[in-house]
Formats: C-alpha cells, structure tokens, sequence
C-alpha cells in the first residue's frame, strides 16, 4: 500500500479508533483492516490526549441499548492506546496553530476539535490524517492530507 510520497507518519482520528474497538459498529471491519495495514506498511500511527479523551467520551455514554461501557474497560482500553500509539501532547505553540488556523480557515463550534486536530499535526510536522469524516477537514487541506478506509 503506497502511503503519500512515502510519508509513514499517519495521526488517527478518534472515529476510526471507536470503529475498531467495537464490534458492533457498522465500520469495526474497515478500521480494523486499515489501521492493521497501515502498521504491516511499516507506518506510525499518532494520537493526541485530545483524541484519547474524545475516544472516552465517545464511549462512556449509553449505547442504543442504555448500557455504556464499564469504567475499568474503558481505563484498560486507555493503557491499550497509549502502548500501541504515539500520544501527542498539546502545547503552547499548538495553540499559536490552532489561533493561525481559526484566522484561515473558516471554523466554529465542534469544528474546533478539528481544528485542534490539524494544529496538533502541525506542531508535530505530521501531514496525514486517517479519518472516516474527511469532509470535516476540507477546510483544512492546505495543512494535511485526510485518507480513509
């Protein structure tokens, strides 16, 4: 699988992560394949504690079912993330990106979380995304290239 200009450094958004790691999601096989071809090409894959806490959000609420995901499989699922990805951290001058980001691209409301997204993969000079909403990054595109499953 060839990777943009042989780039292997691919940051993960938080929907591709809640479709592999549940079962019962209409996506759990594509997300599955793709992260796991992503890692046989020899690939990096990133996260950010943003996309971890989005992740926990996701799914400490109640399914269709009223039931929620148990606090101790959400804690191990945590340990999981954190050892099979690189977790990025916010910093200052990610900040500085997402205020550049806010005056360039046309952005509001839950936009903001994206926007943080491509401000995290500024900061760390990572330029492609894998993310099933790739209309949501449109407006950002001049910053990172999306690729989906």
């Amino acid at each position: 699988m060839e990777i943009l200009a042989g780039d292997r450094h691919v940051f993960v958004d938080t929907n591709i992560l809640v479709f592999a790691n549940v079962a019962t999601l209409p996506f759990h096989e594509k997300a599955k394949t793709k992260l796991m071809e992503l890692v046989e090409s020899g690939c990096e894959l990133y996260i950010s504690n943003q996309v971890i806490r989005e992740y926990l959000a996701v799914l400490s609420r109640p399914d269709v079912n009223g039931k929620r995901i148990a606090d101790k499989a959400l804690i191990t699922d945590v340990k999981r993330l954190r050892s099979e990805y690189i977790v990025l951290f916010e910093s200052n001058r990610t900040l500085n990106h997402l205020q550049m980001l806010l005056t360039n691209c046309l952005t509001g409301g839950k936009q903001i979380h994206d926007a943080n997204i491509v401000a995290t993969m500024i900061e760390n000079d990572l330029k492609i995304l894998l993310t099933h909403n790739v209309t949501d990054f449109i407006r950002f595109s001049k910053f990172v290239t999306t690729i989906t499953f």
